[in-house]
């Protein structure tokens, strides 16, 4: 398993200058991201693969469901859109 764990975690960026970020900006950024809107349609369709995912037997709470939903905001605001669009669903398979 380490070597799964280092193969994944291990980023050889030595003349890389690593960013600092002020843990304000971190709070800045929590902020901003819930002014990201979700159109009605991406909701609904979201509604539709919790659903199926229910239907399957997987069971997402309703606050994990709401924290995919803040990861997606985070994916728009990340790529400096103020509204999502489908795409940003993407990050949802990495917290299920």
């Amino acid at each position: 398993m380490v070597t799964v764990y280092r193969s994944n975690i291990d980023n050889n960026f030595e003349d890389t200058e690593i960013p600092t970020v002020d843990i304000k900006d971190v709070f800045f950024l929590n902020e901003y991201v819930k002014r990201i809107r979700i159109s009605d349609y991406l909701l609904s369709e979201y509604s539709k693969l919790i659903l199926e995912l229910r239907g399957q037997g997987v069971r997402v709470s309703t606050r994990r469901q709401v924290m995919l939903l803040r990861a997606v905001q985070g994916e728009a605001l990340l790529n400096r859109r103020g509204e999502a669009v489908l795409e940003d669903f993407k990050v949802i398979r990495n917290g299920l």
